[in-house]
């Protein structure tokens, strides 16, 4: 069954060609905009439209949404999932710790993953099974992770998070306290000169920068609110690790372990972007932790 977005002209968009509407108020590029006009994916109250025809107010632009062939190995499984938010564009889940966001390599293909639940899901719901993260988290990280439905909306959320228009606020349980009650982080970071899976600052990196809020202290620890600004692998990790407040059991990084923390200890707490706002509670061990 064929799937459509169906956007209506506002007054202050008439006389705007089609080819201006679809590329700049439903941010369909140039490529997707040639494939859908081969397959008739563009229609215009009902008709196969040129791209240079103006429209007016009123006028019924409808879009076919495209879908992706499943990724190799990624049949759907039945899982539990823990939803957040849902709308016809994206879904947002509460990801547990211990379960990775996507397959990665070759020796994770086997393993189920939270794309695998997400591909049985919309298969459920007459969607087709594919899974769009817009982000990921570590497997032993928690919290919200993001997941398109369909692939204009994947399109349309990567430029809003590459943008920077979409904030991801994490939770993370530190050892010793940070130097301020606020500050910034901003130190390059590239593959580690020993372990290639790993990450480390380095002079010739990519600019990573963090935000950091201390929200409360223990003995030894302290609980602080991160800010992520970019999007380096392992960056929170590596970051805290460079400030001298590794995360609880994050022993790749320096993270001594703990009784209470089998675990690094760091929770996608929210993801904010114009208009919508997502949060995930945090899972028992950080609440056990925090008692």
């Amino acid at each position: 069954m064929r799937k459509w977005l169906t956007y209506s002209v506002p007054p202050e968009q008439a006389g705007l060609t089609v080819e201006t509407i679809l590329r700049q108020q439903l941010q369909v590029s140039g490529r997707a905009i040639q494939r859908l006009t081969r397959r008739r994916g563009i229609l215009l109250n009902g008709r196969a439209p040129f791209l240079g025809h103006t429209v007016k107010a009123g006028d019924e632009l409808k879009v076919l949404l495209e879908t992706a062939a499943p990724a190799p190995g990624l049949t759907p499984i039945h899982m539990a999932l823990d939803i957040l938010f849902e709308d016809e564009q994206c879904l947002a889940l509460n990801k547990p710790a211990g379960i990775a966001v996507h397959p990665g390599g070759p020796h994770q293909g086997q393993k189920p993953t939270l794309a695998h639940g997400v591909a049985y899901y919309l298969q459920q719901k007459g969607l087709a099974p594919v899974a769009h993260p817009v982000h990921r988290l570590d497997r032993d990280t928690s919290g919200v992770v993001l997941f398109a439905k369909h692939s204009h909306a994947h399109h349309v959320l990567d430029q809003l998070l590459r943008s920077g228009k979409i904030s991801r606020y994490y939770q993370a349980i530190v050892l010793g306290q940070p130097p301020a009650e606020t500050g910034e982080i901003s130190a390059p970071i590239g593959p580690h000169p020993h372990h290639p899976q790993l990450r480390a600052i380095i002079p010739a990196g990519q600019p990573a920068l963090t935000r950091y809020r201390l929200l409360q202290t223990g003995k030894e620890w302290s609980l602080l609110e991160l800010e992520l600004v970019t999007g380096r692998t392992h960056q929170i990790r590596v970051h805290l690790s460079h400030l001298g407040c590794p995360i609880l059991g994050d022993k790749y990084y320096g993270g001594p372990a703990a009784p209470l923390a089998p675990r690094p200890l760091l929770h996608c707490q929210r993801l904010v972007w114009p208009g919508q706002g997502i949060s995930a509670p945090l899972p028992a061990d950080f609440r056990n932790f925090l008692k």
